[in-house]
């Protein structure tokens, strides 16, 4: 079988599950029977290791119909996951292939608060009233999120 193609966040916020969208895994002698999901520890098996010795964190399996799915899977605030497909043909269990994504970071805190918002295009000046009947502008600074740039 071949495909491979994940559509993946850098940042997730929930923290009792993840979440996985996947397409284009083909096998045009036999079709695609199950779909293997696996969710890994970045800190305890290091991606670039790759994961034949590890344990997967949270694993799920379902059946073809499935392009998409939220494995229910206890995270860590501040710690990077990443996520591991394998699809498995009809013909035989053991012929598969898989696709690893990219690391996410879980943040489950609320970014710091603007200093300050304004009506209007200038920091420095409130607005309390306007002629554009089309247009609202509004100014904000220093909103912030130590996790996620």
């Amino acid at each position: 079988g071949t495909g491979k193609e994940f559509q993946h966040e850098s940042y997730i916020s929930d923290n009792e599950s993840v979440c996985i969208h996947w397409n284009n895994f083909t096998d045009k002698q036999s079709g695609i029977s199950s779909y293997l999901l696996n969710v890994y520890d970045e800190e305890l098996c290091p991606k670039e290791a790759g994961v034949s010795d590890c344990k997967p964190k949270c694993s799920l399996q379902v059946d073809s119909t499935h392009h998409q799915k939220c494995i229910p899977c206890k995270t860590s605030h501040n710690k990077e996951y990443y996520v591991k497909i394998t699809a498995r043909n009809r013909g035989h269990e053991t012929l598969e292939c898989d696709a690893t994504s990219d690391k996410f970071l879980v943040d489950t805190t609320k970014p710091v608060e603007a200093e300050r918002v304004v009506d209007g295009n200038n920091i420095t000046q409130d607005v309390n009233f306007t002629a554009d009947t089309s247009t609202a502008h509004a100014c904000f600074r220093h909103f912030s999120d130590n996790e996620t740039p």
